[in-house]
């Protein structure tokens, strides 16, 4: 409880998202501990994929593709040497109990399905204290993608489609995807609902067509303070200064050389379509400012110097 407040209040400040790696085997420890405490029925439909704010990618893979997607990767893994202790209820259940049921034939993926279903992959409990508006894009994490099979390729599309509240990607898009990944050159692949962009060194970036960060932003002038509204997002800026967009060839000064935005783009990793709707202030015809972090707060404010 403790640890998701702490990692709630991280995600609340940088508008972001809890990931964790809970997959179905831990479902079932989940369920039997909450029976064992006298759990309901709600025990059975608990740890859903997406909610509240939490994502829980693994869950639609089977423990067969979660081997095969883990050593077809480059990702280090941890484990907490308490894990193999038998003072703990959940490690009780995972070391003694689960290995028998699995041997009988239990299948902690069908079991989870029987009691997951669509729905579960979109927001839910929109009460005003725990609400979580959809996100105007989702990014995959670029290690080795191009060595996922085909399969959970679709498996993990799917997840982030759902949360975007798109339809599931058609089979064509998905052969087109993992032909461009293989390739690992510069690639966008579109439908009428969703792009899907990356570079060679990007994260695989998912973005819907309707998303606040393809809408031009706009300036609000209230009580003569000045307001840029883009992304779902309000920044105040200088009355100064004015909003502006990426135009050829335009620079800003930077360690005392001008440097060309677009440069600057490429080297945050923007996605080609946004690019055009980043906001930018100028004090006359000069940039001055590039607000990057209403896109990604882990991206700085370039100012000039």
């Amino acid at each position: 409880m403790f640890r998701y407040k702490f990692l709630n209040e991280i995600s609340l400040k940088n508008n972001a998202y809890i990931t964790t790696g809970h997959h179905t085997d831990d479902y079932l420890e989940t369920v039997f501990i909450n029976l064992i405490r006298g759990g309901g029925y709600s025990t059975l439909n608990t740890l859903p994929i997406y909610k509240n704010g939490i994502f829980r990618p693994m869950m639609v893979f089977t423990e067969e593709e979660r081997h095969l997607l883990t050593s077809n990767s480059n990702w280090k893994f941890f484990e907490d040497e308490s894990n193999q202790s038998e003072d703990y209820l959940r490690n009780r259940i995972r070391l003694n109990v689960l290995p028998i049921l699995k041997k009988e034939g239990l299948n902690s993926t069908k079991v989870y399905e029987n009691f997951h279903n669509e729905e579960d992959l979109y927001l839910e409990n929109q009460s005003p204290e725990n609400s979580k508006k959809t996100p105007s894009f989702l990014k995959i994490n670029r290690i080795s993608l191009e060595t996922i099979p085909l399969g959970i390729l679709k498996k993990m599309l799917d997840v982030y489609t759902s949360i975007l509240k798109v339809h599931p990607l058609s089979k064509k898009i998905i052969l087109e995807v993992k032909k461009e990944l293989e390739k690992n050159t510069n690639f966008q692949v579109q439908n009428k609902e969703i792009i899907l962009w990356k570079n060679p060194t990007s994260d695989l970036f998912l973005i819907p067509s309707n998303s606040p960060v393809l809408q031009k932003p706009k300036l609000e002038i209230k009580n003569k303070i000045s307001l840029v509204h883009w992304n779902n997002q309000v920044k105040e800026i200088p009355s100064a200064l004015s909003l502006g967009l990426i135009e050829s060839g335009l620079k800003i000064l930077q360690n005392g050389k001008h440097k060309e935005i677009s440069e600057l783009f490429r080297f945050y990793q923007i996605p080609v379509p946004i690019r055009s709707c980043i906001p930018i202030l100028f004090q006359g015809n000069k940039a001055k400012s590039i607000l990057f972090p209403l896109f990604d707060s882990k991206i700085p404010i370039i100012t000039t110097d």
